[in-house]
């Protein structure tokens, strides 16, 4: 529905110059058609989706993106884990429109623990990622040294937990705190959940071009 609004405001704004529109899933199903509920939602308000059909987000297309919008923190959360350099491309729809805001920190420390949180994992994995599979081979293979392999498992795993607790347990907070800016996801829902989401959907997208397509000028 985004993409279909998206579209159709710049074709109002007079802004489709040098703006190229792609939307894509975090879990979509490849080729999968719009809804029957957004066709028609999305029908009244002039946007055509009869001919729309679903792609997965990919890590190119998040590379080649000036910007990269989502409904939800969720979203923007695994689009920054699929390509972690892409953080300062990456914003909810109403974290991207509203200048100032409550909370505005707390979304900048979610991309940095994000961003910390995944170093560690890399680096983590790098000093112990061998050892584990090798224990893990171990284990299927040797029985008798099941005990052993799993106490050493049982370390490493610990030693993982305890060295990010605290910016998993920074994150929960943070992420909680910031769902308020979430747009919901209609999907699976009635027709007016469809139609309240669609109606914030195309305040938020307009929004969203207004400042993009100033700040291109």
């Amino acid at each position: 529905m985004a993409e279909g609004l998206a579209r159709k405001i710049l074709r109002e704004k007079g802004a489709t110059d040098g703006i190229k529109v792609i939307s894509a899933g975090t879990a979509a199903l490849p080729g999968a058609p719009a809804t029957p509920e957004a066709v028609e939602v999305m029908k009244a308000k002039g946007v055509d989706l009869t001919n729309h059909r679903a792609q997965e987000l990919t890590p190119e297309m998040v590379r080649e993106a000036d910007l990269v919008l989502t409904m939800t923190q969720a979203q923007k959360n695994f689009v920054m884990k699929l390509l972690p350099s892409s953080c300062n491309r990456v914003y909810t729809l109403k974290d991207y429109i509203l200048e100032k805001r409550e909370g505005s920190e707390d979304l900048q420390k979610v991309a940095e623990l994000m961003k910390k949180l995944e170093e560690k994992q890399q680096k983590f994995y790098m000093q112990y990622g061998a050892e584990i599979e090798r224990l893990k081979e171990e284990h299927s293979i040797l029985e008798g040294r099941l005990r052993e392999i799993e106490e050493k498992l049982t370390r490493i795993e610990m030693e993982f937990a305890a060295q990010t607790e605290e910016e998993r347990q920074e994150l929960a907070r943070l992420e909680e705190s910031t769902r308020a800016l979430d747009i919901v996801d209609p999907f699976g829902k009635g027709i007016e959940v469809y139609r309240r989401c669609a109606d914030e959907l195309e305040e938020s997208v307009d929004k969203a071009l207004g400042r993009f397509v100033n700040e291109l000028d």
